[in-house]
């Protein structure tokens, strides 16, 4: 309805880019540099909290320690 968005991303491969020295109970990705592109606009973290700009953006910043992402826009 109007301008209400969703973005959704997901891992693949998680275990080739855990970081060293981390466990399965507490998990540390390592992106990189990999960016995505995100839609202009606030978006709001619905996992984790927190807001951003859109953009292209860091998956460090958009994953946080979760191998999935769900932002909202307007919602």
């Amino acid at each position: 309805i109007g301008d209400q968005q969703l973005f959704v991303a997901c891992g693949r491969l998680m275990a080739r880019i855990e970081a060293a020295g981390t466990s399965a109970d507490r998990y540390a990705w390592d992106w990189k540099d990999t960016t995505l592109p995100v839609p202009g606009g606030d978006w709001r973290d619905a996992l984790n909290g927190g807001t951003v700009q859109g953009g292209k953006l860091r998956a460090a910043t958009l994953f946080g320690t979760l191998p999935l992402a769900v932002w909202m826009k307007g919602i």
